[in-house]
């Protein structure tokens, strides 16, 4: 009986009229395929997309951190700016301050009243320097130098006084440790031939 199942199975595929092809089951299932292999191929286009778009996204992530990195560069650098830019004038203010004790110290003749205000002065004076400046000096003799000192009279130069040099120092300068920046210019004579 099996040989007879295979010879009539034999002979199905060797009948030209028997097409697989053309049945019912084989267009259903190339239809199928066809859908499944478009469907692959859209799913691929998307997939493409995707790594594309992910790619795009990381890429932007790497320019925004780096943009957030200068930004807080900028801004840690403009609030050092500002501190300092604050502590300049606050100096600059208890600058005068100070002056006004260095004048009441001539004028005073009370011994306790002196000693008060001479701890206050020091007080002051520690005060100046905790904000970043100190006291640059000038003394009778230096180069003439207008990038820290102010020039409010000349002396002609008599013999042994070289031209341009500093005769006398009314009033010593300030500047700012961190920035170098002049606050107050000393005050000095020049000699002058």
């Amino acid at each position: 009986m099996k040989r007879e199942n295979d010879d009539i199975h034999h002979e199905k595929k060797k009948d030209p009229a028997f097409d697989v092809k053309k049945t019912e089951e084989y267009k259903s299932l190339k239809e199928e395929y066809d859908a499944l292999v478009l469907e692959n191929k859209e799913i691929l286009k998307e997939l493409s997309k995707v790594k594309q778009s992910e790619k795009d996204n990381l890429e932007l992530a790497k320019n925004f951190k780096k943009d957030m990195d200068r930004m807080k560069e900028r801004f840690a650098e403009k609030e050092r700016q500002i501190e300092s830019d604050i502590s300049s004038k606050l100096a600059k203010n208890l600058l005068l301050v100070q002056d006004n004790f260095e004048k009441s110290f001539k004028m005073v003749k009370d011994e306790n009243i002196l000693t008060g205000f001479k701890m206050i002065y020091a007080n002051l004076e520690n005060t100046i320097k905790e904000l970043g400046v100190v006291k640059f000096k000038v003394n009778q003799g230096d180069e003439f130098d207008e990038s820290c000192m102010n020039a409010v009279f000349a002396e002609p130069a008599g013999e042994g006084n070289k031209d341009n040099t500093v005769s006398k120092v009314f009033r010593d300068g300030y500047k700012h440790v961190l920035t170098d920046k002049i606050l107050r210019y000393a005050e000095v004579s020049i000699y002058k031939e």
